[in-house]
């Protein structure tokens, strides 16, 4: 069965919007991917922020601060996949400060705050007169 030529003018039109669609699809990936990830950062250094990470953990809250600075300028030369690397980085360095200023902020349990009972010796001297070779009392 053979088509009219307007028929074959809309399958190809169809499929040229199909093929046009899939390459926008594929060229917007990178700037959404690094979008995402970039707000997922940013997200996570201020939840560390507002419990105080600058203070209870400075490096991975700085480094954090200066790498989402450095993907959005990255960003800003059309640079994606470099932006959504640097991004990725300042993301785990943010849940890093967020992590450990939870664990500055929480109460220690019980059991991590005893302290073990050390022997206290009187005299001071035993270890060190066994360590000589001298005979003790």
């Amino acid at each position: 069965m053979l088509l009219g030529v307007p028929a074959m003018f809309a399958l190809r039109l169809i499929c040229l919007s199909v093929v046009a669609s899939m390459a926008a699809l594929l060229c917007a990936c990178g700037p959404i991917r690094s979008t995402v990830v970039l707000i997922q950062a940013e997200r996570g250094l201020q939840e560390a922020r507002a419990l105080g990470s600058a203070e209870l953990a400075p490096y991975p809250t700085e480094m954090s601060a200066r790498l989402i600075a450095k993907a959005k300028e990255e960003q800003g030369y059309s640079s994606f996949d470099t932006a959504t690397v640097l991004a990725e980085d300042a993301r785990k360095l943010a849940g890093d400060a967020l992590r450990l200023a939870k664990e500055a902020s929480s109460p220690r349990s019980a059991d991590e705050l005893q302290v073990d009972s050390v022997t206290d010796d009187s005299a001071g001297d035993d270890d060190d007169s066994a360590a000589e070779g001298e005979a003790q009392p």
